[in-house]
């Protein structure tokens, strides 16, 4: 017999990596029942393109340094999206394909109030975020769809679309993260329909690989008056009624200028770089020359989130010096980050990959 632990970590890798259908997943979580052991929480699962300055004036604040970063742990909403359940049907709360990150969000509470800002707004019916690769944009969406699933009667649904190549299965996938039961019907047809009386958020993640599936997305807004999309790429969908975010790298500090660490702190590329740094060596302190090291190498990453944590690994072998130093050689010193990230993740020189990779010819 298999044990219920294995069981339990083989259930939540399918339905987060291969989506099994509601009734599969029901069906495992029954078996498993029978060993009378506690099981993790699966979760229940007309306008031209506007920019993000022109929606959100006076949202964002000035300084990077206003803001002090977030090190709470998550929300009571980040908390609900892992709360115990299952999709038997639309009108429970949806099936999520991803799920929530363990680790706090830092510097990044003025963009999580400025994407909040516009979903709040009537006519925000597609918002897309959009940046380079390893800026975050996939952890944004997830903060700000926790903050505000509150405000959507049927909730919300997160798909990942990262291992989907052709744009014709998009719909298909949607329909199959809402649960919806397989059907003749067209895949349009069959969203339009579920969908028309809902009011829920459905978050689309890295739909780069996939615009050409774009149009569809507003067939189905259009007959769903209480539908939203949040959307994640690394490209704009350039459709008409989409509303673009622009996800900058996070706040970095002027060299030339360096403040006092207790200031320097509050930038939100080093706020990040020292909690991961903490996080693989506990013992990590700051002195007034580490903060300028740290202070250079978040310059040197540009303020890449993702870059920040990979250096931030290898304090476990390299001091600050020799990061630094090392770091002339970025692609190759840049690897290996944590294994629960998708492929593309795991080293710059991967997030680099799978961004060529999505140009074409022209």
């Amino acid at each position: 017999m298999v044990p219920t632990r294995a069981v339990t970590e083989y259930v939540l890798y399918c339905s987060v990596t291969i989506v099994l259908e509601p009734a599969c997943l029901t069906s495992l979580v029954k078996n498993m029942s029978n060993h009378d052991q506690a099981m993790p929480g699966v979760q229940d699962s007309t306008q031209h393109t506007s920019t993000a300055e022109e929606q959100v004036q006076g949202v964002l604040p000035g300084h990077p340094g206003d803001l002090q970063p977030s090190r709470r742990p998550p929300t009571a909403a980040m908390r609900c999206l892992a709360e115990t359940g299952t999709a038997s049907e639309l009108g429970k709360r949806p099936a999520s394909t991803l799920l929530m990150p363990l680790t706090a969000l830092i510097g990044r509470e003025r963009e999580v109030a400025a994407a909040c800002t516009l979903l709040a707004r009537p006519e925000v019916r597609l918002l897309t975020l959009t940046g380079t690769g390893g800026v975050g944009k996939t952890r944004l969406a997830l903060q700000v769809a926790a903050q505000v699933q509150g405000d959507f009667q049927d909730g919300m649904c997160i798909v990942s679309l990262a291992p989907i190549q052709d744009s014709d299965l998009v719909l298909p996938a949607i329909g199959q993260a809402l649960g919806l039961p397989g059907s003749a019907q067209p895949p349009l047809e069959q969203l339009q329909a579920a969908l028309r009386e809902k009011h829920l958020l459905l978050v689309l993640d890295n739909f780069e690989q996939v615009v050409a599936a774009a149009p569809s997305l507003l067939e189905v807004l259009g007959l769903c008056p209480q539908l939203k999309l949040l959307v994640t790429s690394r490209e704009m969908l350039r459709v008409r009624g989409e509303h673009a975010f622009l996800v900058p790298p996070l706040a970095l500090p002027d060299l030339k200028h360096l403040p006092d660490w207790q200031t320097l702190s509050r930038y939100g590329a080093v706020a990040l770089f020292f909690e991961r740094a903490q996080e693989v060596l506990p013992s990590f302190q700051v002195t007034a020359d580490s903060a300028r090291l740290i202070a250079e190498i978040c310059v040197r990453l540009d303020g890449l989130p993702l870059a920040l944590e990979l250096a931030a690994a290898r304090l476990k072998l390299l001091s600050l010096e020799a990061l630094l130093e090392r770091l002339k050689h970025r692609l190759a010193l840049l690897t290996a980050g944590p294994r629960d990230l998708p492929v593309r993740q795991q080293t710059l020189r991967n997030t680099v990959t799978w961004s060529y990779d999505l140009l074409t010819q022209e």
